[in-house]
């Protein structure tokens, strides 16, 4: 008799909201000229590695230049473990837009890091290349 066994971790899905609603802050009037969405990703729960990818559309009359993306949630700061040079730094002329990703390495597990809401944070230039 032969038995053969199989598990796997369950799955989490971790995906953007919507959005609650936009600034009227005048020093943030830049940011609602850009778009960031985030794609639904499907991991393990077990894992420790979060690799989005997201489009960043520019409706700026200027070029945006991502000079660099960080994960920040549960009191802790990621820095991007992507350091590929045809990614970052990534120029989205005016009026255009561009897929980008990124890997971080978490402390804890998907699961217990995305239990609690957590903020993709993208560093940029306008107008500057």
């Amino acid at each position: 008799m032969s038995l053969l066994l199989a598990a796997c971790d369950p799955g989490i899905t971790i995906r953007q909201p919507s959005a609650a609603g936009t600034s009227s802050d005048s020093a943030n009037s830049n940011l609602d000229d850009l778009e960031i969405k985030v794609e639904s990703s499907r991991l393990l729960v077990g894992f420790t590695w979060y690799i989005p990818k997201f489009k960043i559309a520019n409706r700026n009359r200027e070029a945006v230049t991502i000079t660099d993306v960080q994960l920040i949630g549960l009191g802790v700061t990621y820095t991007n473990d992507v350091h590929d040079p045809k990614m970052y730094p990534a120029t989205i002329p005016s009026k255009n837009s561009a897929e980008l990703a990124a890997a971080f390495h978490l402390q804890t597990d998907v699961k217990g890091f995305f239990d609690r809401p957590a903020q993709l944070r993208v560093i940029f230039t306008i107008g500057k290349t």
